[in-house]
């Protein structure tokens, strides 16, 4: 997905935002939002597969966060990230 993809996915799932301009700023700080998160995760049905032995679905969406932040910090782009979670399909 690309961060606009991702970011009308986390609107189908709640997120609001008041104005959906796509400013770099604006792009980052709503990525740094735990709420973006949480509807990301919902949108995308995170955690609902009864059969993976991971931390409670209702968590999923902070696992995916993190390995957000440890993405970029190991110096990888926000694009890169989204391009490889809507791969795994997860």
């Amino acid at each position: 997905m690309t961060i606009q993809e991702t970011i009308k996915k986390a609107i189908e799932g709640g997120f609001e935002m008041a104005d959906y301009i796509q400013i770099e700023a604006n792009v980052r700080a709503n990525l740094s939002d735990p709420k973006f998160w949480q509807c990301l995760g919902k949108a995308m049905g995170w955690g609902k597969n009864p059969n993976e032995f991971r931390i409670t679905s209702k968590m999923e969406w902070y696992r995916k966060w993190h390995s957000f932040i440890d993405h970029l910090v190991v110096g990888k782009s926000i694009e890169s990230f989204f391009e490889e979670l809507n791969d795994k399909k997860e």
